[in-house]
């Protein structure tokens, strides 16, 4: 979608249902993937603005809004107005309680949400979200672990490279301050997208919701603040990029079978990167099997694709109707999907990525796999890797993900 210029911020006066005004700008263009808003404690109105109209460059949204949580903290209706919300902070929130319950209500609902600094990492108080997003484990980079700002940093390590936060994303420079979370540790399951040039955590996908996201940077650029992420550089497209992530995510998926240390211990100490399957002699960190799109046993409403990424070779993903009671070791890593086996398809990989449906077996996963209305499946996917770290057999497995399909 194209525009030849930009639609002018307008002030609006919005009321719910007797409420005291909580949109305080709107940045308006024609037909969209929806609605989106900002609900941050951002301080200066220019940090907000600066924000949305980078938000609304992407063409994506027909109205990104702005809420300062500062004064105001917004219902669960209220939110439900938009697709998905961007989150941060660098005053106090009104209500870091009250704004934790709502946007875990939200997320249950199925709003996106994409929290950033300084909210993902700060250690004061009420700037962080407190209640039931705390304690309903909706973080992905663990709250208040402190935040690096010292010395300019850089985009790193792509881990997903075909993730849609980054299509499009090239360069990034976090400017001199290039504030980030000082803590690399996440939710169980999560992902790490892309990092930091020293290791950081930039972007990170929850391992169980996938309408969540965080971006490890604070939103405002260079344009309000010259020691703050370069303008010239893709942030504005990971904000969109994220914002649209979130919005269309699809079918809820459960990890097991984690090869990262928190549960059975790998075959021969091979431990993998957090969410990822056990390691491998080409990927140390272990490869992860990723889901999108929406898990419906119909013809209409299956569009659910799994992606395998960090596989040396090709990969046979396969369907499961039950788990073993423990980890069974298999090669280089552990099988957990093994009761009611049903072969989906081989995918070659292309940039050590895989996705299924394709190959040589294109179905619908639905179809292929036999799944109705209500059936709760596994999957994991078993993938060539030359040589074997743990037994000469040259074989590895991702970590898998548990569904329900839907109608």
């Amino acid at each position: 979608m194209q525009h030849t210029t930009l639609a002018r911020a307008r002030r609006l006066s919005l009321k719910f249902a007797g409420a005291a005004v909580l949109v305080l700008s709107s940045l308006v263009v024609p037909a969209s993937a929806g609605n989106v808003a900002i609900v941050a404690a951002a301080g200066s109105a220019a940090s907000f603005s600066d924000a949305q109209t980078k938000i609304m460059a992407s063409g994506f949204f027909g109205q990104v809004d702005i809420i300062d949580a500062s004064t105001t903290t917004p219902s669960l209706a209220q939110l439900q107005a938009y697709t998905a919300v961007i989150v941060w902070s660098n005053v106090n929130f009104q209500n870091s309680t009250l704004l934790g319950d709502t946007l875990a209500d939200y997320v249950d609902a199925g709003g996106g949400v994409v929290m950033t600094v300084y909210a993902v990492s700060t250690t004061s108080a009420n700037r962080f979200l407190l209640g039931r997003w705390l304690t309903g484990s909706y973080p992905i980079i663990v709250q208040n672990g402190g935040t690096t700002s010292t010395g300019g940093a850089t985009l790193g390590t792509v881990h997903i490279p075909t993730h849609p936060v980054m299509n499009g994303v090239t360069t990034f420079s976090g400017g001199s301050i290039a504030s980030r979370p000082t803590s690399t540790t996440m939710t169980a399951g999560s992902s790490v997208i892309a990092s930091w040039s020293d290791g950081k955590i930039l972007i990170a996908q929850h391992g169980v919701y996938p309408n969540r996201i965080d971006l490890g940077f604070y939103p405002p650029s260079s344009a309000v603040s010259a020691s703050w992420w370069d303008q010239n550089t893709d942030g504005g497209k990971m904000m969109a990029n994220a914002l649209l992530y979130v919005s269309n995510s699809g079918t809820a998926t459960t990890p097991f079978c984690l090869g990262d240390g928190t549960g059975a211990a790998c075959p021969c100490a091979n431990t993998g990167a957090i969410g990822h399957g056990c390691g491998s002699s080409a990927f140390a960190g272990g490869a992860i099997l990723s889901s999108s799109g929406n898990a419906g046993a119909s013809v209409g409403t299956d569009t659910l694709v799994l992606t395998a990424t960090d596989i040396p070779g090709p990969g046979l993903f396969f369907q499961a109707n039950g788990l073993l009671g423990a980890p069974a070791n298999f090669g280089d890593g552990h099988l957990c999907a093994a009761v009611g086996i049903v072969r989906l398809g081989v995918v070659f990989p292309v940039g050590n990525v895989a996705s299924y449906p394709g190959g040589l077996t294109p179905n619908p996963i639905h179809i292929q796999g036999g799944a109705a209305n209500g059936n709760t499946r596994h999957y994991q996917c078993w993938y060539r890797s030359v040589p074997g770290l743990c037994s000469a057999n040259n074989y590895d497995l991702t970590q898998g993900l548990t569904l329900t399909w839907g109608p």
